[in-house]
Parts: structure tokens; C-alpha cells; sequence
């Protein structure tokens, strides 16, 4: 808590949400795009994914499609970040929308000169619901922000693997199904029956 904030003013209004995510999902100032493609796998990623800076939600997905080009298949996904949750700027933001994209720019490039790059990233488990992180990543191949398209472009780093973990989970108890299920087929069977009834015909004479 700021000690040298002054109060706020009488009377004054301030709007409340039913819940949580709803604060959370509301537009927060003005906002600016961007895009990021990744080329595998975004199930879980939608409309109103949250992204994240450093673990700080800054922005959500606003859009995604697929995209063919020379025999390969991408996922651009346009994500919307509100600067004054990122703290971008120094001092006010600008109010004109090309002026603050410009600017926001400027400061995305340095962050993306010095390793930033956004990856998906796995919220949960159970759900296989979806983050698009961003976060520093020092010994990732040089790049830079990408302008001259629809939005300029933040470049992407490959996720952190849960996907081929839940894979391998799925795989695992598909398998023990089965031979849960085999061994119940062992069970009912008739042959195993008249074994058991044989050895307690043996075992009583």
C-alpha cells in the first residue's frame, strides 16, 4: 500500500465483478496486438486464454487460425497485452492508438533483443487448459520483433513438454484398461472354471 497516496475523492464510483476471472478478463486501459505462431500443437489454447509476463497476467488471446505456406501449417495467435499492466511506459500513456503501439513497440523490441519470447505452457493438468508465457529465455537463438505484418510478432520458443507427458499418461492408462480388462476375460473364462472346480475335487478326496 502506497503511504503517500492521497484518498480517493467523495463519491467517488468504482465498478465491481461477480467474481475473479471476470476482473481479471475486463480490458484494463488501452490495449495493443500482437501475434505469435507456434507450429505444434495448441489444443487448449482459445479465445480468452490468459497471457502471461513473468507469471503476471498482462493481456489474453484474442484470436486463433490456422495458416498453410509452403507445405507447412502454423498457428498464428493474436494476443492483446494493456500496457499499463506490463508497465511499458514511463510517466503517462500515450492516448493516440498509433502513437501507443509505436511506443509499446519500442519497448517489446528491447525486452525481445535481450531473450523474451512467448511459449505455451500448461495451466493444469486435469484440464489441459493453456497459458501463452512470457518470459526471458538468455541462451535462445537471436531474434527480434517482427514488424511490417497484420501486428508485429514476438518470437516463440517450443513449450515445456506436459503435452508429450499427458501423451504419455493417456498411453499408460489405456494399457492398464486393457489389462485390467484381460484379466477379467482370465476370470469368467470356462477353462479357469473347471480348473478350480478339479482342484477341489482333488483336494477333498
Amino acid at each position: 500500500e502506497d503511504e503517500d497516496a492521497s484518498p480517493s475523492p467523495k463519491d467517488t464510483e468504482f465498478q465491481l465483478y461477480p467474481d475473479k476471472d471476470t476482473a481479471q478478463n475486463t480490458p484494463y486501459g488501452p490495449q495493443v496486438s500482437y501475434m505469435v505462431h507456434f507450429e505444434g500443437s495448441v489444443r487448449g489454447v482459445d479465445v480468452g486464454t490468459p497471457v502471461e509476463l513473468l507469471g503476471i497476467r498482462v493481456g489474453r488471446v484474442t484470436d486463433v487460425r490456422l495458416e498453410g505456406e509452403a507445405g507447412r501449417i502454423r498457428v498464428p495467435v493474436t494476443v492483446t497485452l494493456e500496457p499499463e499492466r506490463v508497465l511499458l511506459h514511463q510517466g503517462e500513456l500515450p492516448t493516440e492508438p498509433g502513437s501507443l503501439q509505436q511506443s509499446t513497440d519500442a519497448q517489446m523490441a528491447l525486452l525481445v533483443a535481450r531473450g523474451l519470447r512467448a511459449e505455451l505452457q500448461t495451466s493444469s493438468l486435469l484440464t489441459g487448459n493453456k497459458v501463452v508465457a512470457l518470459a526471458f529465455h538468455p541462451r535462445a537463438p537471436k531474434a527480434r520483433l517482427i514488424l511490417g505484418a497484420r501486428c508485429p510478432e514476438i518470437p516463440t520458443v517450443p513449450g515445456n513438454g506436459f503435452d508429450d507427458l499427458s501423451e504419455s499418461a493417456t498411453g499408460l492408462l489405456a494399457d492398464a484398461r486393457q489389462m485390467v480388462q484381460g484379466a477379467n476375460q482370465v476370470l469368467r473364462s470356462p477353462e479357469l472354471a473347471g480348473t478350480i472346480k478339479n482342484l477341489d475335487v482333488l483336494t477333498r478326496e
